[in-house]
């Protein structure tokens, strides 16, 4: 058996389908490309297959990872090689490496994402100082709400530690980019248009949230508070 952490992208149309079509789209890709994955022994045996995160619908990603287990030993440059023209356009394998079968899945390694934000307008310079009073607010709160056994319940949570850096990285007369570092996976998530959305209320930027665009560049580990991509 060979066990493989796999980089791809996902663009174009793709970024249209949901996390559960994804995974059904690169297992027919298998199967048109003969790679056999290994599955789990028991009543429901399933693809031993786990990806990094659950991805958003309509969110273009740069690097998205998964681990998968694989029957008889297959390096991850063949891997790539057969199954990538068996991929529809907009999903493309593009790096992998072997890892030891008792590594602990991806999707409880990730700790930080990396983010572009795009925002059309006319103000940015206004929006700039903004962002500092926001990044200087010591709390940053929000209500959310989950429906429980047919009852809605109500907790407080806070953000602030889940966000290290706002940084501007295109600054243009009608336009602002922006380059985030959010805290993401199992211990922290915060998603981007959720922290966008806080701090045009608190802060009163003037942005229409729905023509914001978002692109995912790049997902790390954590050691010993340095980040570390997963390949």
């Amino acid at each position: 058996m060979s066990k493989l952490r796999l980089k791809f992208n996902k663009t174009d149309n793709m970024i249209y389908i949901s996390h559960l079509d994804m995974m059904r789209v690169i297992q027919r890709a298998m199967k048109r490309a003969h790679l056999r994955v290994e599955y789990s022994q028991g009543f429901n045996p399933h693809a031993l297959m786990s990806f990094s995160t659950a991805v958003p619908l309509g969110l273009t990603i740069n690097n998205e990872y998964m681990d998968i287990s694989m029957e008889g030993n297959i390096s991850p440059e063949e891997y790539i090689q057969r199954i990538n023209p068996c991929l529809p356009k907009g999903l493309k394998m593009i790096d992998g490496k072997e890892i030891d079968e008792k590594e602990k899945p991806i999707m409880g390694q990730i700790r930080w994402g990396s983010y572009l934000i795009c925002i059309n307008t006319k103000n940015s310079d206004s929006i700039i100082e903004k962002i500092d009073l926001f990044l200087n607010r010591e709390s940053i709160t929000y209500i959310k709400e989950k429906k429980k056994k047919k009852r809605w319940m109500r907790r407080e949570v806070e953000i602030r530690p889940l966000i290290e850096s706002i940084d501007v990285f295109v600054n243009e007369s009608d336009f602002l980019v922006l380059k985030v570092m959010i805290r993401t996976g199992s211990e922290g998530n915060l998603k981007p248009e959720k922290m966008m959305e806080l701090m045009k209320n608190l802060e009163e930027i003037d942005v229409i949230l729905e023509d914001i665009k978002y692109q995912r560049l790049d997902l790390f580990l954590e050691n010993d508070d340095e980040k570390i991509k997963p390949i």
